[in-house]
């Protein structure tokens, strides 16, 4: 194949299957949110994969609210001998029950692993995803900041295919008020990936 900018053959086929996301309320005992999140992309490279995908969100409290999402992202994925980091863009189109339009989002996260010397299949992770609303649009999001996520925990390594996030979540939220973040939730986070 001839020299160029962009070489089809590099690209690999891949995809992505979400189990269901489901999240728990305040004391634990009602479900507030479930995404089903599935996802087709290429792999242009060891380092950056590019995937399409789409959300089914269910808000369930105070009653039930859905939300239908197409995404586009890109991963940057690179493993350095003292930490992984994982750089992830997200653009979201966002079609909400009552609004009156398609609200897009922006999203980007930066995440270090920081594997412990002593037990490589445990490490230290710190990672910070901030969210912004590009448009406006009635009965739905406003423009602007619309929420940030700051972890700190431990990632457990079981298996090639099977790891564990545990920690401490802070999500500020910008509930339209008048101050720009007006919620805080303190947030104990528990997820499992499953790469197959």
């Amino acid at each position: 194949m001839g020299a160029g900018l962009f070489d089809l053959s590099t690209l690999i086929f891949v995809y992505r299957i979400h189990g269901g996301e489901p999240r728990f309320g305040d004391d634990v005992s009602e479900l507030d949110q479930l995404i089903l999140r599935p996802a087709v992309g290429y792999k242009l490279n060891d380092h950056f994969p590019l995937w399409q995908g789409y959300a089914w969100v269910g808000n369930y409290q105070p009653s039930f609210r859905e939300e239908n999402r197409v995404y586009q992202q890109l991963l940057y994925r690179r493993k350095f001998p003292f930490v992984k980091v994982l750089s992830r863009t997200r653009l979201e189109e966002r079609f909400i029950d009552n609004s009156d339009g398609t609200a897009v989002r922006a999203r980007t996260m930066l995440r270090g692993d920081f594997p412990l010397p002593d037990a490589p299949e445990w490490a230290i992770v710190v990672y910070d995803e901030i969210f912004v609303n590009v448009n406006a649009v009635g009965n739905g999001p406003d423009s602007g900041f619309d929420q940030n996520r700051l972890f700190l925990g431990m990632n457990r390594q079981f298996t090639e295919h099977f790891k564990m996030d545990l920690g401490y979540q802070m999500q500020a939220l910008d509930n339209r008020q008048p101050a720009l973040i007006n919620q805080i939730n303190h947030i104990i986070l528990l997820q499992f990936f499953i790469n197959l």
